[in-house]
């Protein structure tokens, strides 16, 4: 399949398989389904550095919002070391990252359409 098919495949099984339906995708008006789509993309861990010189952390984008047993990224999230994922691995978490953008480009059609800016409300 090409790169389209595949993102158009697992929007299918997202919806079909895990129930995330458009109405389930409304309720994320915090812009969390592309932050996720950001973290599966992204081939090596993206954080944020917060803090002064003397005292830091790096903090994972990864939304609050969004249970952590959602999170496939292949990397040890306690050190951030990338687990080198197989190519079938990376192109998994590309069509999954391209699905969620496309959820959220469909959501917010969906807000632009509804006569008071909202969805389903």
């Amino acid at each position: 399949m090409t790169g389209a098919e595949l993102i158009g495949a697992e929007r299918k099984r997202q919806i079909e398989e895990e129930g995330w339906t458009p109405e389930h995708d409304d309720e994320h008006n915090d812009e969390s389904l592309v932050l996720v789509a950001i973290c599966y993309a992204a081939p090596v861990p993206i954080f944020q550095r917060e803090g002064d010189e003397q005292y830091f952390a790096f903090v994972d984008p990864w939304p609050d919002s969004w249970d952590t047993k959602w999170d496939k990224r292949p990397f040890d999230h306690y050190t951030g070391k990338p687990l080198d994922p197989t190519i079938d691995e990376r192109i998994r978490l590309l069509a999954k990252a391209g699905a969620l953008i496309a959820a959220e480009i469909d959501r917010l059609q969906r807000r632009q359409a509804s006569p008071d800016g909202s969805v389903h409300g």
